[in-house]
């Protein structure tokens, strides 16, 4: 019964719900406000982690308070209001960073390849 489930686990079975049914009938864009407020920071890497690796041709806009989630973002903006006043950072988190990268170094390989492949 889900009533003897905990906050947490509660909102893993609900995230697993809507992301699989994300996966029959996929939306260019998808709007996500604090999913994992009640998860721990493990599971809140691993959905982060679900989203950036099966759902690639998607964007998703995710609030959260919480660094797994940052750790898996391609782009942070970070809000802060301070004095009243209301300002928005844009930030690119390294792990993104690194990832992007890897394509890249894999991508060179492979002309590298090609083109070695070619001469011959």
């Amino acid at each position: 019964s889900l009533t003897e489930l905990s906050g947490g686990q509660r909102s893993l079975v609900a995230l697993s719900l809507v992301l699989s049914l994300l996966r029959f009938k996929p939306a260019p864009i998808y709007i996500l406000d604090e999913v994992d407020a009640a998860l721990d920071l493990s599971h809140t890497q691993n959905i982060g982690a679900m989203i950036r690796t099966h759902f690639k041709q998607s964007q998703f806009l995710v609030v959260s308070l919480k660094e797994g989630m940052f750790n898996n973002a391609n782009v942070l903006f970070r809000t802060k209001f301070v004095d009243g006043v209301s300002t928005v950072s844009r930030t690119v988190p390294a792990m993104a960073t690194a990832r992007e990268n890897e394509v890249k170094g894999k991508q060179q390989v492979a002309a590298n390849r090609k083109a070695l492949t070619a001469m011959n």
